[in-house]
């Protein structure tokens, strides 16, 4: 199974932790994904979306293999990804998926065919 949810000020937001909660004894394996507006460099501090990871292992009774993040500002310019409106107004798409976010989905598609 994959599941994919926001990451809201570094915390699982409440529908994907019930609907974790209520059918993980279902879940043989799982993979978490997640689009954030937290950055690489702050991933580990209290907003960042690594602080999730553990979260999601524990709800999930260590049946996730994989937990990747695909944070908004690895598609925006370094001046916009100090400004937090360009964050919260930006949306992946087609024509900005390149780069790391590119790397980042491969990454996922092998994890999950292994």
């Amino acid at each position: 199974m994959i599941i994919c949810s926001p990451i809201w000020m570094g915390q699982l937001i409440a529908p994907t932790r019930s609907f974790i909660r209520k059918y993980a004894s279902r879940i043989k394996t799982a993979a978490f994904v997640s689009c954030c507006g937290s950055k690489d460099e702050s991933k580990d501090e209290t907003f960042g979306y690594a602080t999730v990871f553990p979260k999601v292992q524990e709800l999930l009774q260590g049946k996730c293999t994989v937990c990747e993040a695909f944070p908004v500002s690895l598609v925006l310019s370094t001046e916009e990804q100090n400004e937090d409106q360009a964050i919260m107004n930006t949306r992946l798409s087609v024509e900005n998926f390149k780069g790391e976010i590119e790397v980042r989905y491969d990454r996922l598609i092998s994890a999950l065919k292994s």
